[in-house]
Formats: structure tokens, sequence, C-alpha cells
């Protein structure tokens, strides 16, 4: 078992390692070989991959936002072509298109 204060050491250096971009297996091993145990590695990692999910649940989030969004500006322009009596096909099928497609890579983000 870890004491708090090794464990918050072992966990900034983690975080340090995470914010480096190194993977969680070379993250898993150096924590070892810095005494953290196989429990305690686990554990730090856990919770840095929980920090890890969390950003990416973030940006999923402002993508899905801005897809929401240009789906919005497009219903609110094929409307207004189709009052104007101008063409509202490439408007519609273009931000409809567009619009879905931001979404659906924000979906990935958040559930991948």
């Amino acid at each position: 078992m870890l004491s708090d204060e090794k464990y918050s050491e072992l966990y900034q250096k983690a975080k340090l390692w995470y914010d480096q971009h190194k993977s969680f297996s070379e993250i898993e091993e150096r924590l070892v070989k810095d005494g953290a145990g196989e429990s305690g590695a686990e554990e730090i990692l856990k919770q840095i991959k929980l920090l890890h999910y969390a950003a990416k649940r973030k940006r999923g989030t402002m993508v899905i936002l801005t897809g929401s969004i240009l789906l919005f500006v497009g219903f609110i322009m094929t409307v207004s072509n189709f009052y104007a009596n101008s063409s509202f096909s490439y408007v519609m099928y273009g931000f409809t298109s567009v619009g879905l497609l931001v979404i659906f890579c924000g979906l990935y983000d958040c559930f991948g």
C-alpha cells in the first residue's frame, strides 16, 4: 500500500507523462519501475484515464454543439430561401450533411 505522500508524487509524475503524450502502458511501466507496485500503478492509471475520458467528452460535446448550430443555420437558410422562391436544395442538403457529419464526429469522441 502506498502512503499518501508517495501516491501524490507518483500521481503527479503520471499526469506529467500523460501530458507528454505517453501511452497508458508506458505510464504503467514507469510507475511500477518507480515503486508503485501493480495495484498502486493500476489505481493511479485509473485516475489518469478518468481525466483522459473527461477531456474527450468535453471536446466531443463542443463538436456536437457546433454540428447542432450548423443544422440550425441550415434550417433557417432553407426556410428563408423557400419563402424567397430561390433554390434551397444546396443549402438544405449541404448544411444538413455537414452538420450531421460534425455531430457524428462529436459522438465518436464522446463515446469512443
